[in-house]
């Protein structure tokens, strides 16, 4: 269990990186138990469209 928060707080971290690239992208990573590296989405109210990118591991 600990592997896991550890992999995901990696995960958060490079997504995080990411975001500032392109703040209206949120990219969003999942495994085959249907578990996904976020809880919560969001984007500035500056983004005229919102592209969600799902990556699976």
């Amino acid at each position: 269990m600990k592997k896991l928060i550890a992999l995901l707080s990696i995960t958060l971290l490079l997504s995080a990186n990411a975001a500032y690239a392109d703040e209206c992208t949120l990219n969003i990573d999942a495994n085959e138990m249907m578990q996904f590296s976020t809880k919560t989405l969001s984007a500035p109210k500056n983004c005229k469209q919102v592209t969600v990118k799902l990556r699976a591991c």
